[in-house]
């Protein structure tokens, strides 16, 4: 069995996305219930500024759970049963597939300032079903090796319109 590993900087990453979305949280509902007319002690904010506060954080509070959600996860390829299952890091729902489930994988190049880093997405039904970032992910190779019995689909050329593309459609093709 293969199984994922975060790297220090995916891990560290996903905790600091965390506890900046939970301080997020935090202060758009207290904005939230300042602007219904419950008070805080030393609360001095006013209307605009609490709706101000909103629109920023709500945005980031959204992108942030998205972030997590897509990120902080478990890959597990069982080679003997022929499964590929995936586990949150947070709420360690667990769910297997079966690899006929899948028609294949595709893998990009992200380019960073930090660095390059590899992508890999699960194909089901037509659509870019699970990610598998470098960026958190270590071991993107072995587990790329567990796939060698899915069909490889091709390297896409990774940029900002193929990217929202593919994050808002889940498609990966015309």
């Amino acid at each position: 069995m293969i199984k994922s590993k975060f790297s220090a900087f995916g891990l560290s990453l996903l905790w600091i996305m965390t506890v900046l979305i939970a301080m997020a949280t935090y202060l758009a509902c207290a904005a939230f219930l300042r602007l219904f007319g419950f008070h805080f002690v030393n609360s001095a904010l006013s209307h605009i500024e609490i709706i101000i506060v909103l629109i920023f954080y709500l945005p980031l509070i959204i992108i942030g759970f998205v972030q997590i959600k897509t990120h902080a996860r478990f890959i597990y390829i069982n080679e003997i049963q022929r499964t590929i299952s995936i586990r949150n890091y947070f709420t360690r729902f667990k769910k297997t597939y079966d690899r006929s489930e899948f028609e294949g994988y595709i893998d990009t190049l992200v380019k960073s300032p930090h660095g390059d880093f590899r992508i890999i997405y699960l194909v089901k039904n037509k659509k870019l079903y699970t990610k598998i970032s470098a960026r958190f992910i270590s071991n993107i190779e072995a587990l790329e090796k567990g796939l060698h019995n899915l069909p490889y689909l091709g390297f896409y050329e990774h940029n900002l319109l193929w990217a929202t593309r593919a994050f808002f459609t889940k498609k990966f093709r015309d």
